[in-house]
């Protein structure tokens, strides 16, 4: 059977994030030790050990390391579609990336025992029922972070000068994708020095400002896609000014065409749907 996710254990001392990104797999990651920023949308957190951190599809995010020492952290990836069809009415295995806060800060004696979870799911079964194993030992994690989800602890922001007078131009580059964001435009609206604010954005985010632009303009056209907007539509609702400019950028950060993007996800629906026509049908018999 193919593997419902993948797992691993990473360790650094030096480490960081070149790029503002997203994924078309849910993640999870849970830090042990160590710590570091992580940009979400237009929100900067402080990770440290025992946050665990459920990332949906399409959520952009960038982590930057901060301290000393070494960082390590679990991360998990699974395709929703995937685990969505082992869900039931009273337990939905996606129940932790519900919700707009889905930031978990676990108490130290907690730690030690997430650890034993995610160590299940990444012990290599072998022998008789090993993937049987593997995947229920997946279900279970699911399940506890399901529970832990509606504890409803505040997220660790980081609250700095800087970030402080980013934020807003984050939020507005968000709710203003369409229009004209060059950075004279927005160091004018802004009232800041042009030289001044192209540094002190980089220094802040990780990144300059064209490439935080267009990371969020390419996910709002992946979400569009997804719903099954046409390529033209959803690239000039993102704001890209021709269909040849958005597919040329879209192949460079995505890997692949925004028409083969889109089919690819129509085809998981169709499976989706092929499943739960099934499912239902198996149950009427019952």
């Amino acid at each position: 059977m193919q593997n419902l996710f993948t797992l691993c254990l990473n360790r650094n001392t030096e480490w960081q994030m070149e790029h503002y990104h997203f994924h078309n797999m849910c993640e999870v990651l849970f830090v042990v030790e160590g710590g570091c920023e992580c940009l979400i949308g237009t929100e900067l957190y402080r990770l440290r050990r025992g946050t665990v951190l459920p990332l949906d599809p399409t959520t952009l995010h960038k982590t930057n390391r901060s301290g000393d020492g070494e960082y390590a952290r679990y991360v998990l990836h699974f395709s929703p579609e995937d685990v969505a069809a082992f869900s039931t009415p009273k337990t939905d295995l996606l129940r932790c990336f519900q919700g707009k806060d889905r930031y978990i800060q676990l108490e130290e004696d907690a730690v030690a025992e997430m650890i034993k979870t995610f160590e299940r799911c990444l012990c290599p079964y072998s022998g008789f029922g090993a993937d049987v194993r593997g995947r229920n030992a997946f279900f279970e994690l699911l399940i506890e972070l399901g529970e832990l989800s509606k504890i409803g602890r505040s997220p660790n922001r980081v609250d700095s000068k800087n970030f402080t007078r980013i934020q807003p131009i984050l939020t507005y580059i968000n709710e203003n994708m369409t229009e004209q964001l060059s950075l004279e435009t927005i160091a004018k609206k802004f009232h800041f020095n042009k030289q001044y604010f192209c540094r002190i954005f980089k220094k802040t985010i990780g990144i300059s400002l064209g490439e935080y632009i267009t990371s969020v303009r390419i996910q709002n056209s992946c979400l569009l896609l997804r719903r099954g907007c046409s390529v033209q539509v959803s690239g000039e609702e993102s704001g890209f000014i021709n269909n040849a400019a958005f597919i040329t950028t879209f192949k460079k950060i995505v890997g692949q065409t925004p028409g083969k993007y889109k089919q690819a996800f129509k085809d998981a629906r169709l499976i989706d749907e092929e499943i739960n026509t099934s499912n239902q049908s198996r149950k009427s018999a019952l």
